[in-house]
């Protein structure tokens, strides 16, 4: 996600949410997580969210965590062996 994605996304956060600040510290420290991050499915996650949270988004909610997933096996496998 580049810095106008960033501004879409707030925009559509600070509409659901509107004690959600928004400053460009944040805009540019959301950026930092989110730039790994395909801005469709960012959005498409945001609108999930709202429908679904009565609180704003974090980082962590909006980002694809399937390489998380993935470490899974690896880390069962670790705490077996221990």
């Amino acid at each position: 996600m580049n810095k106008k994605d960033i501004v879409e996304l707030f925009k559509v956060i600070k509409l659901a949410y509107p004690n959600f600040e928004v400053y460009p510290e944040k805009a540019n420290f959301w950026q930092k997580y989110l730039v790994d991050q395909n801005p469709a499915e960012v959005m498409k996650k945001a609108e999930w969210h709202i429908k679904n949270n009565p609180y704003p988004p974090t980082i962590a909610d909006l980002r694809d965590n399937h390489k998380r997933n993935e470490d899974k096996p690896i880390l069962a496998k670790y705490w077996s062996e221990s």
